[in-house]
């Protein structure tokens, strides 16, 4: 088997609000070799009107009717044929940033964890303050994310991950399908890793 690269990697970038915000995200994505055709920015705008796809330096953008929300609009992305000879799905939402060598670190982890299918990033404020590494579930269906230092230095195996940056090896979306679209914001991630981990796969955040 080839080695996998960062350049295999398709990738969703969520957007919302009167226009596309991918700009400055996009610029980070291709420094680090991510390929402009592998890239699929959806837009859910503040206000309905007619759908639109249209590429732009070689990315596909595709403006939904209405707001779709978090599941629908990532679903619009994965459905793209880019996707489905990617090793990968890398998914984002535009509000975040990709440290310089995160990509390469993610390509690494999942060579070096085969049985892990879906990963997570460690997620940092601004300020530098943790955000998240991942989450727990508890029962009553409460879920937590975790905060406190790490002891290992790689991956940690968690409940699930965050949304804002996640990694689907194709193979386990293949197996466990899409979001679920009844979810229009937040709870999807818990319940697409928990679909991960009873198909057999392994979540964790890379540290």
């Amino acid at each position: 088997l080839e080695a996998m690269r960062v350049g295999d990697f398709a990738v969703v970038v969520l957007t919302y609000g009167v226009e596309p915000r991918h700009g400055d995200l996009v610029k980070e994505l291709r420094k680090q070799g991510i390929v402009p055709e592998n890239v699929t920015v959806v837009h859910n705008p503040i206000t309905s009107g007619a759908p639109d796809r249209r590429i732009v330096d070689g990315i596909e953008i595709v403006r939904n009717e209405t707001n779709l929300g978090y599941s629908g609009a990532v679903n619009v992305g994965l459905r793209q044929a880019s996707v489905r000879t990617a090793s990968a799905v890398l998914i984002l939402t535009d509000d975040v940033s990709i440290a310089g060598d995160a990509l390469e670190e993610s390509v690494k982890a999942m060579e070096a964890s085969a049985r892990v299918g879906v990963f997570g990033m460690a997620m940092y404020h601004a300020s530098g303050e943790i955000f998240s590494y991942g989450g727990i579930s508890l029962r009553g269906g409460i879920v937590k994310h975790i905060r406190d230092q790490p002891d290992s230095r790689t991956l940690l195996e968690c409940d699930w991950v965050d949304g804002a940056a996640w990694i689907f090896r194709t193979e386990v979306l293949e197996q466990i399908g899409l979001l679920d679209e009844r979810y229009f914001m937040y709870f999807e991630e818990p319940l697409m890793c928990a679909k991960a981990k009873r198909s057999g796969w392994g979540v964790a955040t890379i540290l």
